[in-house]
C-alpha cells in the first residue's frame, strides 16, 4: 500500500510542468515580486522617517524589535496551524491584510499625523501575520514543482526577488524625495492587494495533515520539534541560521548611519548600497538556478558563512562609498549563496505534513537572538564607533565557518 502510494506520488510530481512553465509557481512569485518591491521601497521609506524624525540609533532598533519579536514568539504555533489550514489561503489573506495596514499608516503619513507608536503598533501587526506568510510560502514550494528542480526554484524565486532590491532600494531613495513617506507608504499598500489578489490563483494541494487526523495543536507542536530535535543536521542549521541572523542583524541599524553620519551622503545612497547588496544576492541566485543540483549543500554552506564575516571585518576597516559597494555586493552573494542551501535541505527532508512546523521553528530558533542584537547593537551605536561593530561580528562569522567545517552533522547537509 505504501509504495503504491509513493509511487502514485511520484507520478503526479513528474505530471508537474518544469518550473518556468509552472502555472502555479509563477503565480506565486509574481504576487512575491509585486509585494518584495513594494517592501523595499517601504523599508527606505521607515528607516529615512525614523533617522530625521527621532535621530536615534536606539529607537531604529526598537522598531526592528518590534518587527521580529512577535512572529518569534508565536512561529512555533503558526507553523502547526499552516499545516493544518488551507495554505493558499493563508498567503493570500496574510497579503491583503498588510496591505491593509500599511495603507492606514500611508493615510497618517499623508495627514502629517503619524507617531512614533503607531509605526511600532503596525510594525507589529505585520510581523504577527508575515509569521504565518512566510512558513506557508516556504511550505508550498515543494508542492508546486519536481523535486529534482527545488533548487532551481528556490533560486528562482530569490533571484527574481532579489531583483527587487536592485531596484526598490535605489527607487525608494529617489520616491521618498519625489513623493515623501506617506506616497511610499502608499505604494506598498497597494502592492501588497495586487500580490493578494495574484496568489488567489494559486492551486496548491491540501497538506497530508489537512487531510488527515486532527490532534491537538500541542500534540503537534511536540512532534515537529521532536522530529528537529532528533536530526542532527536539521537542528544545527537551524542554530547556524541563528547564528548568521544575530551577527548579520547590525546591517539594518548601522548602514543608514554610516551614509547619514560618516560618509555625509542622502537617502539615495542608502538605497543604491542596499541595492549593491540584492545585486550580489541576485547573481548568487543565478549561479544556483543554472548549476547542476548538488547532492551535498554543506561545501556551500561553510564558504557562504565563512568569506561573508571576511566582508563585514573589512567594512568596519574601510570606510569609504566605492569600497562598501563592492562589499555589500560580496556580502549579498555570500548570504544568498548559504541562505538558499539552507533553505532547499529544509525543503527537501522535512515531510510535507510538518513541514510547516519545522519552517516555524526555524523562524523562532533563527531569529530568536536577532531582537536581542538589534537591542544590543542601537545601545552600542550610540557610544562606540560602528565600525568596531562591523570587525567584532565578522569574526565570529569567520569562526563560525571554521567551526562548520569541523561538526560531523555538517557533512550530511
Amino acid at each position: 500500500m505504501e509504495e503504491r502510494d509513493l509511487a502514485t506520488a511520484a507520478s503526479v510530481e513528474n505530471e508537474r510542468p518544469t518550473t518556468l512553465r509552472n502555472r502555479d509557481f509563477l503565480l506565486l512569485w509574481v504576487g512575491q515580486l509585486v509585494s518584495q518591491l513594494g517592501d523595499r521601497v517601504h523599508a527606505i521609506a521607515l528607516m529615512w522617517w525614523v533617522l530625521e524624525k527621532t535621530g536615534s540609533a536606539t529607537l531604529m532598533g526598537t522598531v526592528l524589535i518590534f518587527g521580529t519579536v512577535p512572529s518569534i514568539l508565536i512561529a512555533p504555533l503558526a507553523g502547526g496551524y499552516v499545516d493544518r489550514w488551507n495554505r493558499k489561503a493563508i498567503i493570500v489573506l496574510a497579503d491583503l491584510f498588510r496591505g491593509a495596514v500599511v495603507l492606514a499608516i500611508a493615510a497618517l503619513a499623508i495627514r502629517g499625523t503619524l507617531e512614533v507608536w503607531q509605526i511600532l503598533l503596525a510594525t507589529a501587526l505585520m510581523s504577527v501575520v508575515s509569521v504565518f506568510f512566510g512558513p506557508a510560502v516556504q511550505a508550498t514550494i515543494p508542492n508546486l514543482v519536481r523535486r529534482t528542480e527545488i533548487t532551481r526554484a528556490n533560486s528562482l524565486s530569490q533571484m527574481f526577488t532579489q531583483g527587487t532590491g536592485i531596484v526598490g532600494p535605489a527607487l525608494g531613495g529617489v520616491l521618498v524625495v519625489a513623493l515623501g513617506v506617506g506616497g511610499v507608504f502608499l505604494l506598498n499598500g497597494v502592492s501588497y492587494i495586487v500580490s493578494g489578489i495574484s496568489e488567489a490563483f494559486i492551486r496548491v494541494p491540501p497538506t497530508a495533515a489537512a487531510a488527515g487526523e486532527r490532534r491537538h495543536i500541542l500534540v503537534d507542536l511536540v512532534r515537529g520539534f521532536t522530529f528537529v530535535r532528533r536530526r542532527p543536521a536539521v537542528f544545527g542549521i537551524l542554530k547556524t541560521a541563528a547564528v548568521i541572523n544575530f551577527f548579520t542583524a547590525p546591517f539594518a541599524i548601522l548602514i543608514p548611519l554610516v551614509v547619514h553620519d560618516l560618509l555625509g551622503r542622502g537617502a539615495e545612497s542608502l538605497g543604491f548600497l542596499m541595492t549593491s547588496f540584492s545585486v550580489g544576492f541576485l547573481l548568487a541566485s543565478a549561479l544556483l538556478a543554472a548549476i547542476r543540483e548538488r547532492k551535498r549543500k554543506h561545501p556551500l554552506i561553510i564558504l557562504g558563512v565563512g568569506l561573508a564575516g571576511a566582508c563585514l571585518v573589512a567594512m568596519g576597516l574601510v570606510m569609504n562609498f566605492a569600497s562598501y559597494v563592492i562589499l555589500m555586493a560580496s556580502l549579498g552573494a555570500l548570504l544568498g549563496i548559504a541562505n538558499i542551501c539552507i533553505m532547499v535541505h529544509f525543503q527537501m527532508v522535512v515531510p510535507d505534513e510538518v513541514r510547516g512546523r519545522v519552517f516555524g521553528f526555524m523562524t523562532t530558533l533563527s531569529g530568536g537572538l536577532q531582537p536581542i542584537a538589534f537591542g544590543i547593537v542601537g545601545l552600542l551605536a550610540d557610544a562606540v564607533p560602528v565600525q568596531a561593530i562591523f570587525v567584532v561580528s565578522g569574526a565570529v562569522l569567520v569562526a563560525g565557518g571554521i567551526y562548520l567545517r569541523a561538526v560531523p552533522w555538517m557533512k550530511s547537509v
